[in-house]
């Protein structure tokens, strides 16, 4: 079953995602101890933690090189699982410094256990996160909702990828997205 928690993308062929996690990834050591940033739109005010400039640089360098647009895997979708709070969270990526497209978010573990028709419980609501699944099938969901994806990598500090451990980066929490990562996420975008 499909979870909708956004309209599909137009078909495209031989498109290329990277799917995003923020904690570990662009929010490291250095940056979660400093003060949070507002960004506020429509009356809706949101804060966030400031990112790693060095692991952005690397982030753009990826999607620049490669052509590949963001999809938001983070936990940090599950407060902004609204359109109006996506786009909140989008602008703090781009006031951050992320160049690459941001085109959409995974469905949440809540999204598909409602899909699934799990009891309600602890953490399975709407955009609630839901222990019970890993992030690799919210991953598939979202790739079985959008057709004509020729190429994806994942980039996440947790190893919660189940059938999708090869397509994953896997950071370092301290240090974000390094050079060496950044060589073998395009290494998995342009093979």
């Amino acid at each position: 079953m499909l979870v909708q928690v956004q309209p599909p993308l137009p078909k495209r062929s031989n498109m290329k995602i990277i799917f995003l996690d923020i904690d570990g990834v662009l929010n490291t050591t250095d940056t979660i101890r400093l003060p949070e940033v507002f960004v506020e739109q429509n009356g809706i005010r949101i804060g966030f933690n400031l990112l790693n400039k060095f692991a952005i640089e690397n982030l753009n360098r990826v999607t620049d090189r490669s052509g590949a647009k963001i999809v938001i895997s983070s936990s940090w979708r599950v407060l902004c699982n609204t359109p109006e709070r996506f786009k909140i969270l989008c602008q703090h990526l781009k006031n951050e410094g992320v160049t690459g497209e941001i085109i959409g978010r995974t469905p949440t573990s809540g999204e598909y256990a409602e899909a699934l028709g799990q009891p309600e419980g602890y953490g399975s609501g709407p955009g609630q996160i839901y222990f019970g699944y890993c992030r690799g099938k919210e991953i598939q969901m979202w790739l079985d909702q959008n057709p004509g994806v020729s190429k994806f990598v994942i980039v996440d500090d947790s190893s919660d990828m189940d059938h999708l451990m090869d397509k994953l980066v896997r950071t370092i929490f301290e240090l974000g997205i390094t050079n060496l990562d950044a060589d073998r996420m395009l290494n998995q975008l342009l093979d």
